[in-house]
Protein backbone atom coordinates (compact mmCIF):
# COMPACT_ATOMS: atom_id res chain seq x y z
CA UNK A 1 0.00 0.00 0.00
CA UNK A 2 1.43 3.34 -0.96
CA UNK A 3 2.26 6.09 1.78
CA UNK A 4 -0.41 8.42 2.01
CA UNK A 5 0.32 12.24 0.33
CA UNK A 6 -1.88 15.02 0.79
CA UNK A 7 -4.83 15.71 -1.37
CA UNK A 8 -3.98 12.12 -3.37
CA UNK A 9 -5.70 8.62 -3.25
CA UNK A 10 -2.88 5.47 -2.82
CA UNK A 11 -0.41 8.90 -3.66
CA UNK A 12 -1.29 8.70 -7.04
CA UNK A 13 -4.56 10.06 -8.24
CA UNK A 14 -5.80 13.36 -7.63
CA UNK A 15 -9.87 13.32 -7.29
CA UNK A 16 -11.66 16.11 -9.52
CA UNK A 17 -15.19 16.40 -10.04
CA UNK A 18 -17.82 14.14 -8.46
CA UNK A 19 -19.20 12.28 -11.77
CA UNK A 20 -21.73 10.25 -9.46
CA UNK A 21 -22.25 8.13 -6.60
CA UNK A 22 -24.65 5.22 -5.74
CA UNK A 23 -25.37 2.93 -3.07
CA UNK A 24 -22.26 1.68 -2.29
CA UNK A 25 -19.51 4.20 -3.80
CA UNK A 26 -18.96 7.36 -5.68
CA UNK A 27 -17.26 8.18 -8.66
CA UNK A 28 -14.82 10.83 -9.18
CA UNK A 29 -12.86 12.29 -12.08
CA UNK A 30 -9.15 11.70 -11.27
CA UNK A 31 -5.66 12.74 -12.71
CA UNK A 32 -3.44 9.77 -12.59
CA UNK A 33 -0.12 11.42 -11.47
CA UNK A 34 2.42 8.76 -12.76
CA UNK A 35 0.57 9.03 -15.83
CA UNK A 36 -1.05 11.93 -16.88
CA UNK A 37 -4.37 10.20 -17.78
CA UNK A 38 -7.46 11.08 -16.54
CA UNK A 39 -9.54 8.34 -15.20
CA UNK A 40 -12.71 7.80 -13.47
CA UNK A 41 -11.86 6.71 -9.60
CA UNK A 42 -14.75 4.73 -8.02
CA UNK A 43 -14.64 4.89 -4.56
CA UNK A 44 -16.11 2.83 -1.79
CA UNK A 45 -18.00 4.60 0.39
CA UNK A 46 -15.99 4.78 3.96
CA UNK A 47 -18.63 2.94 6.17
CA UNK A 48 -18.51 -0.03 3.61
CA UNK A 49 -14.77 -0.51 2.99
CA UNK A 50 -14.56 -1.00 7.30
CA UNK A 51 -15.27 -4.29 6.19
CA UNK A 52 -12.82 -7.14 4.41
CA UNK A 53 -15.92 -8.90 3.21
CA UNK A 54 -17.55 -5.53 1.74
CA UNK A 55 -14.24 -4.50 0.42
CA UNK A 56 -13.90 -7.88 -1.33
CA UNK A 57 -17.19 -8.33 -3.01
CA UNK A 58 -16.20 -4.38 -4.37
CA UNK A 59 -13.35 -5.69 -5.80
CA UNK A 60 -15.03 -8.46 -7.58
CA UNK A 61 -16.30 -5.66 -10.03
CA UNK A 62 -13.20 -5.28 -11.18
CA UNK A 63 -12.28 -8.97 -12.09
CA UNK A 64 -15.04 -9.68 -13.89
CA UNK A 65 -14.81 -6.53 -15.85
CA UNK A 66 -11.13 -7.74 -16.20
CA UNK A 67 -12.27 -10.87 -18.16
CA UNK A 68 -14.25 -8.87 -20.51
CA UNK A 69 -12.42 -6.44 -23.37
CA UNK A 70 -14.08 -4.77 -25.43
CA UNK A 71 -14.37 -1.30 -27.04
CA UNK A 72 -17.91 -0.65 -25.76
CA UNK A 73 -17.22 -1.53 -22.31
CA UNK A 74 -15.57 0.92 -19.86
CA UNK A 75 -11.81 -0.90 -19.07
CA UNK A 76 -10.46 -1.60 -15.83
CA UNK A 77 -7.53 -0.19 -15.04
CA UNK A 78 -6.10 -1.35 -11.56
CA UNK A 79 -7.76 -1.21 -8.18
CA UNK A 80 -5.87 -0.92 -4.61
CA UNK A 81 -6.37 0.23 -0.85
CA UNK A 82 -6.59 4.27 0.45
CA UNK A 83 -5.70 4.09 4.01
CA UNK A 84 -5.16 7.17 6.23
CA UNK A 85 -4.97 7.39 9.97
CA UNK A 86 -7.09 3.91 9.75
CA UNK A 87 -9.51 5.09 7.63
CA UNK A 88 -9.54 2.59 4.71
CA UNK A 89 -10.75 3.25 1.50
CA UNK A 90 -10.88 0.69 -1.46
CA UNK A 91 -11.21 2.34 -4.88
CA UNK A 92 -11.07 1.23 -8.75
CA UNK A 93 -9.58 2.98 -11.21
CA UNK A 94 -11.58 3.09 -14.65
CA UNK A 95 -11.22 4.10 -18.03
CA UNK A 96 -12.91 7.49 -18.41
CA UNK A 97 -15.76 7.08 -21.16
CA UNK A 98 -16.36 10.81 -23.04
CA UNK A 99 -20.17 11.97 -22.83
CA UNK A 100 -22.83 11.21 -20.26
CA UNK A 101 -24.90 8.82 -18.97
CA UNK A 102 -27.32 8.09 -21.39
CA UNK A 103 -29.71 8.66 -18.19
CA UNK A 104 -28.35 12.56 -17.75
CA UNK A 105 -28.48 13.25 -21.66
CA UNK A 106 -32.24 12.17 -22.10
CA UNK A 107 -32.96 14.39 -19.02
CA UNK A 108 -30.98 17.47 -20.71
CA UNK A 109 -32.07 16.71 -24.57
CA UNK A 110 -35.42 15.15 -24.40
CA UNK A 111 -35.07 11.58 -26.28
CA UNK A 112 -32.74 10.20 -29.12
CA UNK A 113 -33.61 9.95 -32.53
CA UNK A 114 -34.71 6.70 -33.59
CA UNK A 115 -31.22 6.32 -35.73
CA UNK A 116 -29.47 6.87 -32.54
CA UNK A 117 -31.63 4.88 -30.38
CA UNK A 118 -30.76 1.64 -32.36
CA UNK A 119 -27.04 2.56 -32.74
CA UNK A 120 -27.12 2.70 -29.08
CA UNK A 121 -28.57 -0.47 -28.90
CA UNK A 122 -26.27 -2.03 -31.18
CA UNK A 123 -23.09 -1.33 -29.37
CA UNK A 124 -24.83 -2.09 -26.25
CA UNK A 125 -25.84 -5.77 -27.45
CA UNK A 126 -22.06 -6.08 -29.15
CA UNK A 127 -21.07 -5.52 -25.18
CA UNK A 128 -23.35 -8.05 -24.07
CA UNK A 129 -22.38 -10.25 -26.45
CA UNK A 130 -18.65 -10.21 -25.10
CA UNK A 131 -19.93 -10.63 -21.73
CA UNK A 132 -22.21 -13.62 -22.15
CA UNK A 133 -19.38 -14.81 -24.26
CA UNK A 134 -17.50 -15.73 -20.67
CA UNK A 135 -20.15 -16.58 -19.20
CA UNK A 136 -21.10 -13.14 -17.31
CA UNK A 137 -25.08 -11.68 -17.34
CA UNK A 138 -24.82 -7.95 -16.36
CA UNK A 139 -28.19 -7.67 -14.50
CA UNK A 140 -27.94 -4.03 -13.95
CA UNK A 141 -28.03 -2.73 -17.79
CA UNK A 142 -30.03 1.01 -17.30
CA UNK A 143 -29.62 4.64 -18.42
CA UNK A 144 -27.79 5.25 -15.77
CA UNK A 145 -24.72 2.56 -16.44
CA UNK A 146 -24.72 3.41 -20.19
CA UNK A 147 -22.15 6.11 -21.39
CA UNK A 148 -22.87 7.95 -24.74
CA UNK A 149 -21.00 10.29 -26.28
CA UNK A 150 -22.84 12.43 -29.23
CA UNK A 151 -21.37 13.76 -31.71
CA UNK A 152 -21.61 17.65 -32.47
CA UNK A 153 -24.07 17.14 -35.44
CA UNK A 154 -26.21 14.83 -33.05
CA UNK A 155 -25.51 11.93 -34.28
CA UNK A 156 -24.01 8.81 -32.03
CA UNK A 157 -21.38 6.09 -33.67
CA UNK A 158 -21.06 2.86 -31.80
CA UNK A 159 -17.63 3.59 -31.00
CA UNK A 160 -19.38 6.54 -28.90
CA UNK A 161 -20.89 4.34 -26.41
CA UNK A 162 -19.89 2.17 -23.42
CA UNK A 163 -21.81 -0.10 -20.90
CA UNK A 164 -20.39 0.36 -17.18
CA UNK A 165 -20.94 -1.07 -13.63
CA UNK A 166 -20.76 -4.25 -13.33
CA UNK A 167 -20.77 -4.31 -9.54
CA UNK A 168 -24.05 -7.14 -9.78
CA UNK A 169 -22.29 -8.95 -12.94
CA UNK A 170 -22.29 -12.71 -12.01
CA UNK A 171 -22.61 -16.27 -13.87
CA UNK A 172 -25.61 -17.26 -15.63
CA UNK A 173 -28.14 -19.22 -13.81
CA UNK A 174 -27.78 -17.32 -10.60
CA UNK A 175 -30.35 -14.99 -8.75
CA UNK A 176 -29.63 -11.62 -7.81
CA UNK A 177 -30.27 -11.50 -4.48
CA UNK A 178 -28.10 -10.11 -1.48
CA UNK A 179 -28.44 -8.18 2.01
CA UNK A 180 -26.86 -5.42 0.15
CA UNK A 181 -25.74 -3.92 -3.04
CA UNK A 182 -22.47 -5.42 -3.11
CA UNK A 183 -23.47 -8.78 -2.31
CA UNK A 184 -25.78 -10.50 -5.24
CA UNK A 185 -25.55 -13.90 -3.16
CA UNK A 186 -28.11 -14.96 -0.33
CA UNK A 187 -27.74 -13.06 2.56
CA UNK A 188 -25.75 -15.31 5.65
CA UNK A 189 -27.72 -16.05 8.34
CA UNK A 190 -29.88 -13.47 10.68
CA UNK A 191 -29.64 -11.16 7.16
CA UNK A 192 -32.61 -10.39 4.80
CA UNK A 193 -31.79 -11.09 1.62
CA UNK A 194 -33.64 -9.07 -1.21
CA UNK A 195 -33.67 -8.67 -4.85
CA UNK A 196 -30.55 -6.61 -6.55
CA UNK A 197 -30.99 -4.60 -9.46
CA UNK A 198 -32.37 -1.19 -10.76
CA UNK A 199 -36.66 -1.84 -10.19
CA UNK A 200 -37.58 0.01 -13.55
CA UNK A 201 -35.43 -2.15 -15.34
CA UNK A 202 -35.06 -5.43 -14.15
CA UNK A 203 -36.48 -8.63 -15.59
CA UNK A 204 -39.67 -10.53 -14.32
CA UNK A 205 -37.55 -13.36 -13.11
CA UNK A 206 -35.17 -10.82 -11.60
CA UNK A 207 -37.97 -9.27 -9.47
CA UNK A 208 -38.62 -12.53 -8.76
CA UNK A 209 -35.65 -13.82 -7.08
CA UNK A 210 -35.31 -17.05 -9.43
CA UNK A 211 -31.98 -17.23 -11.86
CA UNK A 212 -31.42 -14.91 -14.32
CA UNK A 213 -29.45 -15.85 -17.84
CA UNK A 214 -28.34 -13.77 -20.62
CA UNK A 215 -32.54 -12.93 -21.83
CA UNK A 216 -32.72 -10.91 -18.61
CA UNK A 217 -29.96 -8.48 -20.04
CA UNK A 218 -31.99 -8.57 -23.06
CA UNK A 219 -35.30 -7.64 -20.89
CA UNK A 220 -32.84 -4.81 -19.34
CA UNK A 221 -31.98 -3.32 -22.84
CA UNK A 222 -35.25 -2.97 -24.16
CA UNK A 223 -36.83 -1.08 -21.42
CA UNK A 224 -33.51 0.73 -21.83
CA UNK A 225 -34.34 1.22 -25.59
CA UNK A 226 -37.98 2.52 -24.34
CA UNK A 227 -36.56 4.91 -22.74
CA UNK A 228 -34.20 6.12 -25.64
CA UNK A 229 -37.09 6.74 -27.43
CA UNK A 230 -39.49 8.17 -25.49
CA UNK A 231 -37.95 9.56 -22.48
CA UNK A 232 -39.92 7.50 -19.86
CA UNK A 233 -38.96 3.83 -18.02
CA UNK A 234 -41.32 1.38 -19.34
CA UNK A 235 -43.42 0.80 -16.89
CA UNK A 236 -43.77 4.14 -14.35
CA UNK A 237 -45.42 3.67 -11.20
CA UNK A 238 -45.99 5.15 -7.68
CA UNK A 239 -43.72 2.51 -5.87
CA UNK A 240 -40.99 0.07 -6.15
CA UNK A 241 -43.41 -2.71 -5.42
CA UNK A 242 -45.95 -1.19 -8.25
CA UNK A 243 -43.57 -0.85 -10.82
CA UNK A 244 -42.57 -4.98 -10.23
CA UNK A 245 -45.95 -6.11 -10.52
CA UNK A 246 -46.00 -4.67 -13.57
CA UNK A 247 -42.65 -6.12 -14.87
CA UNK A 248 -44.90 -9.77 -13.80
CA UNK A 249 -48.05 -8.71 -15.29
CA UNK A 250 -48.33 -5.57 -17.77
CA UNK A 251 -48.11 -6.14 -21.10
CA UNK A 252 -45.01 -4.41 -23.08
CA UNK A 253 -45.63 -1.11 -23.91
CA UNK A 254 -45.36 0.28 -27.15
CA UNK A 255 -43.17 3.15 -27.74
CA UNK A 256 -45.13 4.97 -30.65
CA UNK A 257 -48.12 5.08 -28.77
CA UNK A 258 -45.95 7.40 -26.86
CA UNK A 259 -44.14 8.91 -29.59
CA UNK A 260 -45.39 8.81 -32.47
CA UNK A 261 -43.91 8.38 -35.70
CA UNK A 262 -41.84 5.60 -34.63
CA UNK A 263 -41.30 2.40 -37.27
CA UNK A 264 -43.57 -0.16 -36.90
CA UNK A 265 -39.98 -2.36 -36.81
CA UNK A 266 -38.90 -0.59 -33.86
CA UNK A 267 -42.09 -1.27 -32.26
CA UNK A 268 -41.68 -4.87 -32.65
CA UNK A 269 -38.24 -5.21 -31.58
CA UNK A 270 -38.76 -3.30 -27.91
CA UNK A 271 -42.24 -5.48 -27.76
CA UNK A 272 -40.29 -8.41 -28.07
CA UNK A 273 -37.17 -7.97 -25.37
CA UNK A 274 -39.90 -6.71 -22.99
CA UNK A 275 -41.92 -9.95 -23.09
CA UNK A 276 -42.72 -11.89 -19.78
CA UNK A 277 -41.83 -15.06 -20.84
CA UNK A 278 -38.14 -15.23 -21.64
CA UNK A 279 -38.65 -17.88 -23.97
CA UNK A 280 -40.13 -15.07 -26.13
CA UNK A 281 -37.63 -12.69 -26.11
CA UNK A 282 -34.60 -12.79 -28.47
CA UNK A 283 -32.23 -16.21 -27.44
CA UNK A 284 -29.00 -13.60 -27.65
CA UNK A 285 -27.56 -10.31 -28.05
CA UNK A 286 -26.88 -11.73 -31.67
CA UNK A 287 -30.22 -12.76 -32.15
CA UNK A 288 -31.05 -9.19 -31.38
CA UNK A 289 -28.47 -7.46 -32.86
CA UNK A 290 -29.55 -9.11 -35.85
CA UNK A 291 -33.02 -7.67 -35.81
CA UNK A 292 -31.71 -4.19 -35.98
CA UNK A 293 -29.37 -5.05 -38.81
CA UNK A 294 -32.33 -6.18 -40.93
CA UNK A 295 -34.71 -3.66 -39.79
CA UNK A 296 -31.70 -1.46 -41.05
CA UNK A 297 -31.39 -2.91 -44.24
CA UNK A 298 -34.57 -3.33 -45.32
CA UNK A 299 -36.57 0.36 -44.69
CA UNK A 300 -40.06 -0.23 -44.00
CA UNK A 301 -42.48 2.41 -45.99
CA UNK A 302 -44.04 3.79 -42.98
CA UNK A 303 -40.40 4.65 -42.07
CA UNK A 304 -39.94 8.27 -42.94
CA UNK A 305 -36.43 8.45 -41.66
CA UNK A 306 -35.33 5.31 -44.21
CA UNK A 307 -37.26 6.95 -47.21
CA UNK A 308 -36.48 10.95 -46.79
CA UNK A 309 -32.67 10.63 -44.93
CA UNK A 310 -31.27 11.00 -41.99
CA UNK A 311 -31.44 14.90 -42.37
CA UNK A 312 -35.19 14.46 -41.96
CA UNK A 313 -35.34 11.63 -39.81
CA UNK A 314 -33.48 14.26 -37.29
CA UNK A 315 -35.54 17.16 -37.98
CA UNK A 316 -38.62 15.24 -37.98
CA UNK A 317 -37.44 13.87 -34.46
CA UNK A 318 -37.07 17.45 -33.26
CA UNK A 319 -40.75 18.51 -33.96
CA UNK A 320 -42.07 15.50 -32.45
CA UNK A 321 -39.88 14.58 -29.75
CA UNK A 322 -41.55 14.60 -26.26
CA UNK A 323 -40.23 17.24 -23.84
CA UNK A 324 -37.47 16.32 -21.80
CA UNK A 325 -39.77 15.57 -18.70
CA UNK A 326 -41.18 12.42 -20.42
CA UNK A 327 -44.28 14.05 -21.30
CA UNK A 328 -45.21 13.64 -24.90
CA UNK A 329 -46.70 17.12 -26.47
CA UNK A 330 -50.46 17.27 -26.82
CA UNK A 331 -51.10 20.62 -28.36
CA UNK A 332 -53.14 20.28 -32.08
CA UNK A 333 -50.05 20.85 -34.61
CA UNK A 334 -50.24 20.80 -38.64
CA UNK A 335 -47.27 18.73 -39.46
CA UNK A 336 -45.98 19.20 -43.36
CA UNK A 337 -47.33 16.63 -45.50
CA UNK A 338 -43.87 14.20 -45.58
CA UNK A 339 -44.33 14.24 -41.85
CA UNK A 340 -47.43 11.71 -41.93
CA UNK A 341 -46.59 8.73 -43.16
CA UNK A 342 -50.08 6.95 -42.25
CA UNK A 343 -50.90 9.16 -45.24
CA UNK A 344 -48.07 8.93 -47.97
CA UNK A 345 -48.14 5.01 -49.20
CA UNK A 346 -50.20 2.05 -48.78
CA UNK A 347 -48.26 -0.86 -46.69
CA UNK A 348 -46.28 -2.81 -49.27
CA UNK A 349 -44.53 -5.76 -48.11
CA UNK A 350 -40.79 -6.05 -47.53
CA UNK A 351 -40.43 -8.37 -50.68
CA UNK A 352 -42.05 -7.32 -53.70
CA UNK A 353 -45.45 -9.10 -54.29
CA UNK A 354 -45.36 -9.25 -58.25
CA UNK A 355 -44.93 -12.75 -59.37
CA UNK A 356 -42.97 -13.20 -63.06
CA UNK A 357 -45.23 -15.71 -64.35
CA UNK A 358 -47.24 -14.70 -67.47
CA UNK A 359 -50.95 -14.10 -67.33
CA UNK A 360 -53.47 -12.64 -69.35
CA UNK A 361 -53.73 -9.52 -70.07
CA UNK A 362 -56.50 -6.84 -69.02
CA UNK A 363 -56.50 -3.00 -67.89
CA UNK A 364 -58.38 0.02 -69.21
CA UNK A 365 -56.50 2.78 -70.79
CA UNK A 366 -56.87 5.77 -68.26
CA UNK A 367 -56.29 9.60 -68.97
CA UNK A 368 -56.47 12.67 -66.78
CA UNK A 369 -55.31 13.20 -63.43
CA UNK A 370 -54.79 9.43 -62.59
CA UNK A 371 -51.70 9.44 -65.15
CA UNK A 372 -50.22 10.80 -62.30
CA UNK A 373 -50.51 7.42 -59.86
CA UNK A 374 -49.73 5.34 -63.00
CA UNK A 375 -46.29 7.11 -63.23
CA UNK A 376 -45.96 6.21 -59.78
CA UNK A 377 -47.00 2.70 -60.49
CA UNK A 378 -44.19 2.62 -62.73
CA UNK A 379 -41.87 3.74 -60.74
CA UNK A 380 -42.90 1.28 -58.10
CA UNK A 381 -42.72 -1.10 -60.71
CA UNK A 382 -39.11 -0.65 -61.90
CA UNK A 383 -38.07 -0.56 -58.30
CA UNK A 384 -40.05 -4.42 -57.90
CA UNK A 385 -38.17 -5.61 -61.05
CA UNK A 386 -34.89 -4.47 -59.46
CA UNK A 387 -35.51 -6.49 -56.52
CA UNK A 388 -36.35 -9.55 -58.21
CA UNK A 389 -33.51 -9.08 -60.24
CA UNK A 390 -31.46 -8.72 -57.46
CA UNK A 391 -32.77 -11.77 -55.47
CA UNK A 392 -32.02 -14.13 -58.58
CA UNK A 393 -28.32 -12.98 -59.13
CA UNK A 394 -27.47 -13.22 -55.76
CA UNK A 395 -29.02 -16.83 -55.53
CA UNK A 396 -26.70 -17.42 -58.43
CA UNK A 397 -29.31 -18.27 -61.28
CA UNK A 398 -28.88 -16.61 -64.87
CA UNK A 399 -31.67 -14.26 -66.13
CA UNK A 400 -32.61 -14.46 -69.78
CA UNK A 401 -33.86 -11.42 -71.42
CA UNK A 402 -35.41 -11.98 -74.66
CA UNK A 403 -34.94 -9.05 -77.16
CA UNK A 404 -38.26 -7.83 -78.71
CA UNK A 405 -37.58 -5.41 -82.28
CA UNK A 406 -39.11 -2.45 -82.10
CA UNK A 407 -42.22 -1.85 -84.70
CA UNK A 408 -41.68 0.21 -87.45
CA UNK A 409 -43.16 3.36 -87.86
CA UNK A 410 -46.24 3.52 -90.00
CA UNK A 411 -47.71 6.08 -91.94
CA UNK A 412 -50.59 7.54 -90.29
CA UNK A 413 -53.65 6.02 -91.76
CA UNK A 414 -56.76 8.47 -93.19
CA UNK A 415 -59.42 8.36 -91.27
CA UNK A 416 -62.34 6.36 -92.27
CA UNK A 417 -65.92 7.71 -92.48
CA UNK A 418 -67.50 5.12 -91.25
CA UNK A 419 -67.23 5.02 -87.18
CA UNK A 420 -65.80 1.36 -86.63
CA UNK A 421 -67.53 -0.82 -83.77
CA UNK A 422 -66.04 -0.09 -80.58
CA UNK A 423 -63.51 -2.77 -79.27
CA UNK A 424 -61.28 -3.14 -76.44
CA UNK A 425 -58.13 -2.14 -77.11
CA UNK A 426 -55.33 -4.68 -75.27
CA UNK A 427 -52.90 -3.55 -73.36
CA UNK A 428 -49.99 -5.71 -72.45
CA UNK A 429 -49.55 -5.78 -68.57
CA UNK A 430 -49.21 -9.03 -65.50
CA UNK A 431 -51.81 -9.64 -62.92
CA UNK A 432 -50.31 -9.88 -59.28
CA UNK A 433 -49.81 -12.50 -57.08
CA UNK A 434 -49.93 -11.53 -53.45
CA UNK A 435 -47.31 -12.82 -51.41
CA UNK A 436 -48.50 -14.18 -47.34
CA UNK A 437 -46.59 -11.43 -45.07
CA UNK A 438 -45.62 -12.74 -41.86
CA UNK A 439 -48.02 -11.45 -38.77
CA UNK A 440 -47.14 -13.43 -36.13
CA UNK A 441 -46.61 -11.86 -33.15
CA UNK A 442 -49.52 -8.61 -34.30
CA UNK A 443 -52.66 -8.05 -32.78
CA UNK A 444 -55.70 -8.73 -34.59
CA UNK A 445 -56.65 -5.68 -36.08
CA UNK A 446 -53.08 -4.83 -36.80
CA UNK A 447 -52.66 -7.79 -39.37
CA UNK A 448 -56.40 -7.44 -40.35
CA UNK A 449 -55.32 -4.14 -41.46
CA UNK A 450 -52.07 -5.62 -43.14
CA UNK A 451 -53.71 -8.25 -45.31
CA UNK A 452 -56.53 -5.70 -47.06
CA UNK A 453 -53.38 -3.72 -47.81
CA UNK A 454 -52.04 -5.70 -49.85
CA UNK A 455 -55.68 -7.49 -51.08
CA UNK A 456 -56.11 -10.55 -48.86
CA UNK A 457 -58.93 -10.55 -46.91
CA UNK A 458 -58.96 -12.60 -43.36
CA UNK A 459 -60.28 -15.91 -43.06
CA UNK A 460 -61.35 -18.22 -40.43
CA UNK A 461 -60.36 -17.36 -36.73
CA UNK A 462 -59.39 -19.66 -34.49
CA UNK A 463 -58.74 -19.30 -30.60
CA UNK A 464 -55.86 -21.30 -28.93
CA UNK A 465 -54.82 -20.76 -24.85
CA UNK A 466 -51.33 -19.28 -24.86
CA UNK A 467 -48.99 -17.05 -22.58
CA UNK A 468 -49.59 -14.25 -24.87
CA UNK A 469 -52.03 -11.72 -25.02
CA UNK A 470 -55.45 -11.51 -25.94
CA UNK A 471 -55.98 -11.35 -30.06
CA UNK A 472 -51.92 -11.89 -30.23
CA UNK A 473 -51.43 -14.27 -34.15
CA UNK A 474 -49.82 -17.27 -32.88
CA UNK A 475 -49.97 -19.05 -36.41
CA UNK A 476 -51.43 -18.75 -40.14
CA UNK A 477 -52.50 -20.73 -43.25
CA UNK A 478 -51.43 -20.45 -45.45
CA UNK A 479 -47.81 -19.65 -44.25
CA UNK A 480 -45.81 -16.49 -44.54
CA UNK A 481 -44.20 -16.62 -48.36
CA UNK A 482 -46.83 -18.68 -50.04
CA UNK A 483 -48.78 -17.36 -52.99
CA UNK A 484 -52.16 -16.22 -53.23
CA UNK A 485 -54.36 -14.71 -56.05
CA UNK A 486 -55.83 -10.91 -55.10
CA UNK A 487 -59.19 -11.60 -52.63
CA UNK A 488 -58.01 -15.04 -51.44
CA UNK A 489 -58.43 -15.35 -47.29
CA UNK A 490 -55.74 -16.09 -44.46
CA UNK A 491 -56.85 -18.19 -41.79
CA UNK A 492 -55.07 -17.26 -38.15
CA UNK A 493 -54.90 -18.70 -34.88
CA UNK A 494 -55.14 -16.21 -32.10
CA UNK A 495 -54.54 -16.13 -28.01
CA UNK A 496 -57.67 -16.19 -26.22
CA UNK A 497 -55.87 -14.33 -23.52
CA UNK A 498 -56.31 -17.43 -21.21
CA UNK A 499 -54.02 -20.09 -20.28
CA UNK A 500 -53.86 -23.06 -18.79
CA UNK A 501 -52.41 -23.30 -14.77
CA UNK A 502 -49.19 -25.10 -15.48
CA UNK A 503 -48.10 -28.94 -13.16
CA UNK A 504 -45.93 -27.49 -10.33
CA UNK A 505 -46.45 -30.25 -7.68
CA UNK A 506 -42.75 -31.87 -7.17
CA UNK A 507 -40.92 -28.98 -8.63
CA UNK A 508 -38.92 -26.57 -6.09
CA UNK A 509 -40.01 -23.61 -5.21
CA UNK A 510 -38.53 -21.43 -7.83
CA UNK A 511 -39.23 -23.71 -10.64
CA UNK A 512 -42.74 -23.49 -9.45
CA UNK A 513 -42.75 -19.59 -9.25
CA UNK A 514 -41.17 -19.54 -12.81
CA UNK A 515 -43.59 -21.85 -14.56
CA UNK A 516 -46.34 -20.22 -12.92
CA UNK A 517 -45.02 -16.36 -14.21
CA UNK A 518 -44.12 -17.64 -17.39
CA UNK A 519 -47.67 -19.16 -17.67
CA UNK A 520 -48.72 -15.44 -17.66
CA UNK A 521 -49.93 -15.48 -14.07
CA UNK A 522 -49.03 -13.77 -10.83
CA UNK A 523 -47.78 -15.89 -8.13
CA UNK A 524 -48.27 -16.15 -4.23
CA UNK A 525 -46.12 -18.64 -2.59
CA UNK A 526 -47.85 -20.20 0.79
CA UNK A 527 -45.48 -21.86 3.47
CA UNK A 528 -47.11 -25.00 4.94
CA UNK A 529 -45.61 -27.47 7.26
CA UNK A 530 -45.37 -31.07 5.97
CA UNK A 531 -43.39 -33.82 7.71
CA UNK A 532 -43.71 -36.01 4.93
CA UNK A 533 -42.65 -34.16 2.06
CA UNK A 534 -38.83 -32.25 1.08
CA UNK A 535 -38.52 -29.21 1.84
CA UNK A 536 -38.90 -26.18 -0.51
CA UNK A 537 -40.94 -28.48 -2.51
CA UNK A 538 -44.42 -27.56 -4.01
CA UNK A 539 -47.17 -29.88 -3.15
CA UNK A 540 -49.91 -27.93 -4.66
CA UNK A 541 -51.25 -24.93 -6.64
CA UNK A 542 -54.63 -23.14 -6.42
CA UNK A 543 -56.38 -23.00 -8.74
CA UNK A 544 -55.69 -26.59 -9.58
CA UNK A 545 -53.05 -27.45 -12.37
CA UNK A 546 -54.83 -27.30 -15.78
CA UNK A 547 -57.39 -25.22 -14.68
CA UNK A 548 -58.12 -22.29 -17.48
CA UNK A 549 -57.78 -18.69 -16.31
CA UNK A 550 -57.26 -15.43 -17.52
CA UNK A 551 -53.38 -14.20 -18.15
CA UNK A 552 -52.86 -11.90 -15.08
CA UNK A 553 -54.67 -13.95 -12.38
CA UNK A 554 -53.40 -14.59 -9.60
CA UNK A 555 -52.00 -18.37 -8.73
CA UNK A 556 -51.69 -19.66 -5.25
CA UNK A 557 -48.98 -22.49 -4.89
CA UNK A 558 -47.81 -24.39 -1.89
CA UNK A 559 -44.54 -24.83 -0.54
CA UNK A 560 -43.42 -27.64 1.77
CA UNK A 561 -41.59 -25.97 4.81
CA UNK A 562 -39.73 -27.85 7.55
CA UNK A 563 -41.86 -29.62 9.84
CA UNK A 564 -41.58 -28.28 13.65
CA UNK A 565 -39.99 -30.87 15.88
CA UNK A 566 -42.24 -33.18 18.07
CA UNK A 567 -42.02 -32.33 21.85
CA UNK A 568 -38.88 -33.67 23.78
CA UNK A 569 -40.47 -35.61 26.75
CA UNK A 570 -38.27 -34.60 30.13
CA UNK A 571 -38.33 -37.61 32.94
CA UNK A 572 -40.83 -36.61 35.30
CA UNK A 573 -39.07 -35.82 38.96
CA UNK A 574 -41.41 -37.67 41.11
CA UNK A 575 -39.34 -40.48 42.81
CA UNK A 576 -40.90 -43.73 41.98
CA UNK A 577 -41.83 -46.51 44.29
CA UNK A 578 -38.64 -48.09 46.53
CA UNK A 579 -38.48 -51.24 48.31
CA UNK A 580 -39.69 -51.60 51.85
CA UNK A 581 -37.01 -51.29 54.08
CA UNK A 582 -35.96 -54.40 56.32
CA UNK A 583 -35.60 -54.25 59.59
CA UNK A 584 -31.92 -54.35 61.49
CA UNK A 585 -31.62 -57.76 63.46
CA UNK A 586 -31.10 -57.31 66.80
CA UNK A 587 -27.69 -58.36 68.23
CA UNK A 588 -27.34 -61.41 69.68
CA UNK A 589 -25.32 -63.13 72.54
CA UNK A 590 -22.80 -64.86 69.79
CA UNK A 591 -22.04 -61.49 68.28
CA UNK A 592 -21.35 -59.20 71.27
Amino acid sequence: MSAPVAGLISARFRLGALLGTGGSASVFSAIDIRSGDAVALKVLHPELSHSPRLREAFFREARAVERVRHANIVAVLGVGMHDEEGEPLAWIALELAPGETLAEYVGHHGPLSVANALTLATAVLRGLAATHNVGLIHRDVSPANIMIAVAADGALNVAGVRLLDFGLADTAGRAATGSNVLRSEPAGTGEAAGVLGSVNYMSPEQAAGIPVDERGDLYQLGGVLYFALTARAPFPRDSAGAVTRAHSITPPPVPSVTRRGIPKGVDRIVVRALLKNREDRFASAAEMQDAIFLLDATPEPWDTGALLGDDFTRRFDARTAPSGDGEADDRTTVLPAAARPSTMLPLIPRVPTVSTAPVPARRRARTGPADGWLALALVVGVVAAGWVAAAGASAGSSIAVRSTPSPAVSPVPTPSTKSPKPHPTPVDVVDTAVLVPELSMMSLGEARVALEKIGLRLGALTTLESVRLGDTVLTLQPSPGSWLAPGDAVDLIVASGSNRVPATTGLTQAEGVAAVQNAGFVVVVDIRADASAVPGTVLASLPGETAVLRLGTTVSITVAGAAAAPPTSTPSAVPGPTDTPQPTPAPTAATK
